[in-house]
């Protein structure tokens, strides 16, 4: 074989190769501590609101390495115990406490007892907050949406509460009508929470 044939070969192989790995490399990968259904699928995509997501599920084969965010979809509340007992008794259990071991955080969208919050025993209903506090020290977090740079506020008088209201949310910046009057209190609560307000609606 040519030589010039040889390299030419070896050049296309690794170009394309550069290309099928560059393509993918724009979304984010998100493994998902459950096994596959359409409706979890479509309700994680949902809670993370990005069209750039690529979700990965437990049991699948997994190209990617690394994943940027680990998410329980719902944590039950027999699991819930099971981990805040430092045990793991399924794939899903075993997969959250390696990871937490490994100071992974691990996100959890909904927790299955706060449906039961009118239902349930104060006692009950207690022990299962308190698990929570627990995962939470070990690592485990409530899932939050990522906040909105820009809040909007419609009041004729801008107070501290409404500044506060908007940090809150992780607002960056405030807008407001332009016959809003913004009181100094809250002028002074938007520079410690950086917050800028602007008079545009």
């Amino acid at each position: 074989m040519d030589s010039d044939i040889l390299i030419k070969t070896i050049v296309e192989r690794v170009l394309r190769e550069l290309k099928e790995d560059s393509s993918g490399s724009n979304k984010t990968h998100v493994m998902v501590l459950s096994t596959y259904s359409k409706l979890v699928e479509e309700q994680t995509l949902k809670c993370l609101n990005a069209n750039d997501v690529e979700l990965h599920f437990l049991g699948d084969s997994h190209p990617v390495n690394e994943m940027a965010r680990y998410v329980i979809p719902q944590l039950s509340c027999g699991d819930m115990a099971e981990l805040a007992s430092g045990q793991a008794k399924g794939s899903m259990t075993e997969a959250v406490l390696r990871l937490l071991l490994e100071g992974t955080v691990v996100e959890v969208l909904d927790y299955e007892y706060k449906t039961y919050e009118n239902t349930a025993s104060p006692g009950l209903y207690k022990l299962y907050m308190q698990h929570e506090s627990t995962l939470s020290s070990f690592g485990l977090a409530s899932f939050k949406p990522d906040p909105e740079p820009i809040t909007r506020c419609w009041h004729k008088l801008i107070a501290e509460k409404d500044v506060e209201l908007a940090a809150l949310k992780g607002a960056n910046e405030m807008h407001v009508t332009k016959e809003s009057v913004v009181t100094p209190l809250a002028m002074e609560q938007a520079k410690l929470s950086q917050i800028n307000i602007y008079k545009t609606l």
